[in-house]
């Protein structure tokens, strides 16, 4: 064997058994030319096992994936000055520097999922988001896979807290997208409305996004909808504390369409408080959206949980307390918990 010095070498694992090599290159260096790929990997500077290898050979679980030192980028290059190792430890999710700490976010991890609670205005997604840490706190040579990389299975707003739930398995991911899509996950909120809900509340609405104006807006009837492609979303809204003011609400999101709580509560009379896009009212400074539990119909043994909480934000909490009262908001609180044991009874109640 030739001399050889390496920049960095990475394992494969059992996500990535039977992929081609120049296919798993591209999933490691996605932002990298092909035909790039194609020449390092003719030329050795891309291996397997140490040797030189084809593009087109298989990759065995256990495989070594080297890189060797001073890995050329592509030519002419937009990145300036930046360096193999840069570029390496930007793939790898390395060097990821937020005010945020991961750890304390943490509900619930084993090798399949990570669920996290969220902060308000923290982004899922984009640089300095929740999925950079994420790719921070599990690195590329960690990972149990070089060609599957950890990401969120759904999304929430910058400004909404609580559940996010991120695959760390391509096993984990298939199967929670499919509980997501198949409608065998149910996804539960907090929510602080403007006005007076007096009793359980069923939303059907139909909903189009403004891509440009990064809106979403509700369509009064189905021909409408139908015209201009609108979708359904539909919500149960059931109050706990309800003031002339406001309501503290308990919700169920049987579909998932983007800002729905946000922009149902406004077509319904009922914009969140603090919520100036949707037309809400400026009593707080902050709307108050929180994903609060997540619960599998059925459950699995690879996903290893059923239902799980994310406590609300004590600023949050600071905020109801301040407008519906520490002793109300401490009882709704309790009961939002210990009845979401029980959605299907809760969410059945007409007072």
């Amino acid at each position: 064997m030739d001399s050889f010095e390496y920049l960095k070498s990475f394992r494969a694992g059992k996500d990535d058994e039977g992929r081609r090599l120049d296919r798993l290159i591209r999933k490691m260096f996605p932002e990298l030319p092909l035909s790039w790929i194609y020449s390092s990997i003719r030329k050795g500077y891309i291996r397997q096992n140490q040797k030189k290898a084809h593009p087109a050979s298989k990759i065995k679980m256990g495989d070594e994936i080297n890189i060797k030192s001073n890995f050329p980028l592509p030519s002419p290059s937009n990145r300036g000055e930046e360096t193999s190792m840069t570029l390496l430890k930007t793939v790898s999710g390395g060097g990821a520097r937020l005010k945020y700490d991961l750890k304390s976010m943490i509900l619930f991890e084993n090798e399949h999922v990570l669920v996290l609670n969220k902060p308000r205005g923290l982004l899922v997604h984009g640089r300095e988001s929740l999925d950079t840490l994420v790719r921070a706190y599990i690195p590329m040579n960690q990972e149990k896979s070089l060609s599957f990389k950890p990401g969120p299975v759904h999304r929430l707003d910058r400004n909404t807290s609580g559940i996010v739930l991120f695959s760390l398995s391509l096993a984990g991911a298939r199967i929670l997208s499919t509980f997501i899509k198949e409608g065998r996950a149910e996804k539960y909120y907090a929510a602080l409305f403007s006005g007076r809900i007096k009793k359980k509340e069923t939303w059907n609405d139909y909903l189009i996004r403004d891509p440009v104006k990064k809106v979403s807006l509700g369509i009064s009837t189905s021909r409408d909808a139908c015209i201009r492609k609108g979708k359904i979303a539909e919500s149960i809204v059931f109050p706990l504390i309800s003031t002339d003011k406001s309501t503290l609400a308990f919700c169920r999101l049987i579909t998932g369409r983007t800002h729905q709580i946000r922009i149902q509560g406004a077509l319904h009379g009922h914009p969140l408080v603090g919520d100036r896009k949707y037309g809400g009212p400026a009593l707080l400074n902050q709307y108050i959206l929180h994903a609060f539990c997540f619960r599998l119909k059925t459950s699995n043994s690879l996903i290893g949980f059923h239902q799980l909480f994310a406590p609300i934000p004590d600023k949050s909490i600071s905020y109801l307390n301040s407008l519906l009262g520490k002793i109300d908001v401490e009882k709704a609180l309790n009961k939002l918990q210990n009845e979401c044991c029980d959605a299907d009874v809760i969410l059945t109640k007409t007072s």
